[in-house]
């Protein structure tokens, strides 16, 4: 995810690696809702701009565009939404640096923008302005890292592409880029994905995860620093609900609403004082019902509604009013979120009256307030829920 992404325990009306219905992500974190019955996404797709899936069904995006990534046909940045163009029935929205891909109800993928190679997933396309349909299987969930995206097919297998330099693919080989999708190794009971910097990880149906790729930070929880281009088990979780990754770490959410996290720990994103962690380690957070994972911090809203943000703070993105980095999560001041999405270096929320706030970094839109003006705290986007 730097995508983005959203996770929840109870159904809800929004999805979003990245968020599916309402945001999305800022840098490459997906977001998506937690397999339970509820909607196959997050409605918030944050990553280095955001996205949000709207009541309508169909998509609105902002910031910066310079790979096309708002999907409106131009190249302009905006700092208030904009329609991404011909888009309708969607359940989840997902958003990295240039890129962005959504999923509709019938289970297909679009894709557009693109700042690398392979990432629109229909096996020609160099990059696009408008959306373009991904050559996958009918999908249920989506993910979008920083140079990879990954979906579950309703078969359960997972499908990914894009680059492959640290076996983040899942498909046994390394170093090859794919513009074409291609099969993870292994895996049959799927019911939720998420992409990271170079590495992925998917949640199964037995409460277990599994993930692949880069290594280096003990990113795949599996005690170890050795990559792996095929799927390796987490150790230590076996009641997770959802999933999301980082830059170079991981964190779950466990059915009992708790938040266990593992890989480095450079920004204080694992919510604990150690440098790093290669298994899993509780951030000490309970009540949580979503949680959305970015390169450096990590949201959640609690079953009360509240929003809380640890880990990088350097951009005003943990929404406190600070810029530090904070190992312990800090409340946000907004209050009846439903959805929510962690970016780069920016986060968004959507409240249960339909509207949307962010904070943080804002050089090129990423807040839609209007302006280009950084807050450490949340301002209203335009036109969303008005």
């Amino acid at each position: 995810m730097w995508r983005s992404r959203l996770w929840l325990l109870a159904p809800a009306l929004l999805m979003c690696c990245g968020c599916d219905a309402i945001f999305g992500f800022d840098e490459f974190v997906d977001s998506v809702v937690a397999p339970s019955g509820s909607p196959a996404g997050s409605v918030l797709g944050v990553g280095a701009h955001s996205c949000a899936v709207l009541v309508d069904e169909t998509a609105k995006c902002w910031g910066p565009n310079m790979s096309s990534q708002l999907g409106n046909g131009g190249i302009e940045q905006s700092n208030v939404p904009v329609s991404v163009a011909g888009l309708t029935d969607l359940v989840t929205i997902a958003a990295s640096d240039g890129l962005t891909c959504a999923l509709d109800k019938a289970g297909v993928v679009y894709c557009w923008g693109m700042i690398f190679e392979g990432g629109l997933g229909d096996g020609k396309t160099p990059d696009s302005t408008t959306p373009v349909v991904a050559a996958i299987p009918p999908a249920t969930r989506l993910a979008v890292g920083l140079n990879h995206v990954c979906a579950v097919v309703q078969s359960g297998a997972v499908h990914c592409w894009g680059q492959n330099i640290s076996g983040q693919l899942g498909n046994g080989e390394v170093g090859v880029v794919t513009s074409a999708t291609v099969q993870v190794i292994g895996i049959t009971n799927a019911i939720d994905v998420t992409a990271g910097e170079a590495h992925s990880c998917a949640l199964l149906a037995t409460g277990k995860a599994v993930c692949w790729g880069n290594n280096l930070k003990s990113q795949l929880g599996n005690g170890t620093v050795v990559a792996a281009p095929t799927p390796a088990e987490v150790i230590g979780l076996d009641d997770i609900v959802a999933i999301g990754a980082g830059w170079s770490h991981t964190c779950a959410l466990q059915a009992d609403g708790r938040v266990a996290c593992w890989g480095t720990n450079l920004e204080s994103q694992l919510g604990s004082q150690a440098p790093f962690s290669g298994t899993a380690t509780n951030v000490g957070l309970e009540n949580v019902a979503q949680l959305s994972v970015s390169a450096n911090h990590n949201c959640v809203i609690l079953k009360n509604g509240a929003v809380q943000c640890w880990g990088a703070g350097a951009a005003g993105q943990l929404g406190h009013g600070g810029y530090d980095n904070e190992w312990i999560p800090v409340n946000v001041d907004v209050l009846s979120a439903v959805a929510i999405g962690a970016g780069h270096s920016h986060t968004c929320a959507k409240k249960s009256d339909q509207t949307v706030w962010c904070w943080g970094w804002n050089s090129m839109g990423e807040l839609g307030d209007g302006t280009e003006q950084d807050s450490p705290t949340p301002v209203k986007v335009k036109g969303i829920g008005e």
